[in-house]
């Protein structure tokens, strides 16, 4: 019984301060990963698709946010080769915006110490 006390009381102070968990539904984080799914197989478009078949196979068969996250190296690559580095950049820099909320913060973007040196180059 103590117990029982005990989580509601918990419970109830965390609704307070709000430490209710909002991390977002099953059917949700599905929704999402699959959408995540779809954009990265329309990145490629048709002619990715011919040239990289074994890339839409494993884009298909990921099986979660985190399987997804780890083919946008792949999916880099087999963009620069269509469409030049810079726009590939640029798909990924969006795309990596996606997968907020879905992935640890470790598996997170991190800034590449690459782009901060060419960022003063330019400057």
């Amino acid at each position: 019984m103590q117990g029982i006390k005990y989580k509601l009381r918990s419970s109830f102070f965390n609704l307070l301060a709000g430490h209710i968990s909002t991390a977002p539904s099953t059917a949700q984080t599905r929704k999402h990963t699959e959408d995540i799914r779809a954009c990265m197989l329309a990145a490629l478009g048709e002619a990715g698709a011919r040239r990289f078949p074994y890339l839409v196979v494993r884009i298909g068969n990921a099986l979660d946010a985190s399987g997804l996250w780890y083919l946008r190296s792949s999916l880099m690559q087999a963009l620069s080769q269509l469409n030049g580095e810079m726009r590939a950049r640029e798909h990924i820099a969006g795309l990596s915006s996606l997968f907020e909320g879905l992935l640890p913060q470790s598996l997170g973007a991190r800034t590449s110490p690459l782009e901060h040196d060419l960022r003063h180059r330019i400057a």
